[in-house]
C-alpha cells in the first residue's frame, strides 16, 4: 500500500489507472484531431500554470511518435520548470 494513497483524489487515481493510461495510447488520433486539448492547470479555482505556459512547453518538447511519449516530456519539462519557479 502507497503511503501516499489515501491522500489521492478519485480523478488522480482515474489518471493513473492502467485503464486510462491504454486508452491514452490509443487515442492519438481523437487529441491530434483537436489541437486545443492543452487546457491551464488549475488549484482551489485559482490558475496555477496557465494553457499558454503549458502550450510553449508542449512545442518545445521534441516531437515523439507516441502522444503519450511526448505528454510524458512535457510533464517533466512542466515539473522542472515548477521547480525553478519555487527556487525562485
Amino acid at each position: 500500500k502507497r503511503i501516499t494513497g489515501e491522500n489521492v483524489s478519485e480523478q488522480t487515481e482515474r489518471l493513473r489507472s492502467k485503464k486510462f493510461i491504454d486508452n491514452l495510447k490509443q487515442s492519438d488520433p481523437l487529441f491530434l484531431d483537436h489541437p486545443n486539448f492543452i487546457r491551464g492547470l488549475t488549484k482551489n479555482g485559482k490558475t496555477v500554470l496557465s494553457k499558454k505556459t503549458i502550450e510553449k512547453i508542449y512545442e518545445k518538447v521534441p516531437a515523439h511518435p507516441k502522444l503519450i511519449d511526448r505528454l510524458q516530456a512535457t510533464k517533466k519539462a512542466l515539473m522542472s520548470e515548477w521547480k525553478n519557479h519555487l527556487l525562485k
